[in-house]
């Protein structure tokens, strides 16, 4: 009986695969053929793979996707040029008395982002919330935090590794005690407030009528809180949001969809380039890119459009919200 063909090993797989990707990227076959020659390829072994992935429809295909999202990204490059003509486009305004009206106008529907000053402070969490205020009011419940994540460069990628649940005065404790660091983090996306013990602190939480619809919001409104030096790297979001300062301060770093081209995109929704320290041989195209940085204070609210790439870092001990829930169409 004819035995079953063996699955092919990692490493040819990974050398098709990147034959496939040199050729995508616009070099010739020849082009390609001397460089797996240089990486000590046999040139006869070198052709074939070559003449096979050429020949494939697999590529045919994948020739033509490549073609269409060239195309995009020379749209989205003129318009990030567009750009640079006006730089007050390259920058986020501080409003205050801002309608809802105004709002939609001049920031919503035109995907610009903005910071609002006067309505948290009108919240009864502004001034209220603190480690200790969570410590003594809430220290029994338990909450969900990642734990760990300092020694991985890839922590993004593995947060469930990280994931811990704690009693939110041990972890208030270890926010106190432990200095600048990123290796904990109550995030957002872990829900807190949705859990039965946490829920009075949206009594705290008047939201924003204007703006702002108010069902389910304890699914739509997201709690982080950490110390200075937690960090959320550069990434994108497929939905509108509004980031609440309410203790601390952080640092925004923003970067329009525009240049979306220059990000190195591999996962999800994720740079890959660190834009606190970029290696520029590895991603020389992100020497282009332009970023916004905004200094977000206790009692500001900044809105920050879909798709709009933002790397947030705490400078103090920080707490914050995440809104979600607009009154208009959002995505998700």
């Amino acid at each position: 009986m004819e035995q079953p063909s063996q699955v092919k090993s990692d490493e040819i797989v990974a050398l098709q695969q990147w034959v496939a990707g040199h050729l995508l990227g616009g070099e010739s076959p020849e082009q390609v053929i001397s460089a797996l020659v240089e990486r000590g390829i046999a040139i006869n072994e070198a052709e074939q793979q070559v003449v096979s992935a050429n020949e494939h429809p697999y590529l045919t295909v994948a020739r033509d996707v490549a073609g269409r999202l060239q195309r995009i990204e020379y749209m989205l490059d003129f318009f990030r040029q567009l750009d640079t003509l006006t730089p007050s486009r390259l920058a986020v305004p501080r409003r205050s008395g801002l309608s809802a009206e105004e709002f939609l106008d001049s920031y919503y529907a035109a995907n610009r982002p903005v910071i609002v000053t006067d309505l948290v402070p009108r919240w009864r969490a502004h001034g209220r919330w603190s480690p200790l205020y969570l410590r003594d009011r809430y220290g029994e419940s338990t909450v969900e935090v990642e734990i760990g994540r300092a020694g991985d460069p890839q922590f993004i990628r593995r947060k469930e590794e990280f994931k811990r649940s704690v009693r939110l005065a041990d972890y208030v404790d270890l926010v106190l005690a432990g200095g600048e660091t990123n290796d904990h983090y109550l995030v957002g996306n872990s829900y807190n407030l949705d859990r039965d013990g946490l829920r009075g602190l949206l009594d705290d939480i008047d939201y924003f009528p204007d703006y702002l619809a108010d069902p389910d919001r304890a699914r739509r409104l997201l709690f982080w809180f950490g110390p200075a030096g937690t960090v959320t790297p550069l990434h994108h979001d497929h939905v509108n949001s509004i980031l609440a300062q309410l203790y601390g301060r952080k640092r925004v770093r923003l970067y329009p969809p525009t240049q979306t081209p220059l990000m190195y995109n591999s996962f999800k929704g994720f740079s890959d380039v660190d834009c606190e320290v970029p290696d520029f041989n590895k991603f020389p195209r992100f020497r282009d890119a332009t970023p916004m940085d905004v200094i977000l204070n206790p009692g500001e609210a900044l809105f920050i459009p879909i798709d709009w790439w933002h790397h947030v870092r705490s400078l103090e001990v920080s707490m914050n919200v995440s809104l979600l829930n607009f009154t208009w169409m959002n995505w998700s």
